[in-house]
């Protein structure tokens, strides 16, 4: 399994919805990735159709809908603001 995957299977499994949210340091700890890449994986699965979300406490694995419109959301307005 490449670190890609491992890294999805691991949300998954471990940090489902937004309760269970998981600080960035944690993960680039847990998979030897330095924060800029951590986010370019994150992306690139978020572009190959997982639900990785993210707020201010973490990222997590999307249970419903609605977590997955708050990402977007926030993202949304990450993006309006540059």
């Amino acid at each position: 399994m490449d670190r890609q995957s491992a890294l999805c299977a691991y949300l998954k499994k471990y940090h489902a919805g937004k309760e269970n949210a998981v600080h960035s340091r944690k993960l680039e700890r847990l998979f030897s990735l330095s924060s800029r890449t951590l986010r370019r994986r994150i992306s690139r699965l978020r572009q190959d159709g997982f639900p990785i979300c993210s707020d201010e406490n973490g990222y997590y694995y999307a249970e419903n809908q609605n977590e997955i419109n708050a990402t977007v959301c926030r993202l949304n307005m990450l993006v309006t603001k540059i």
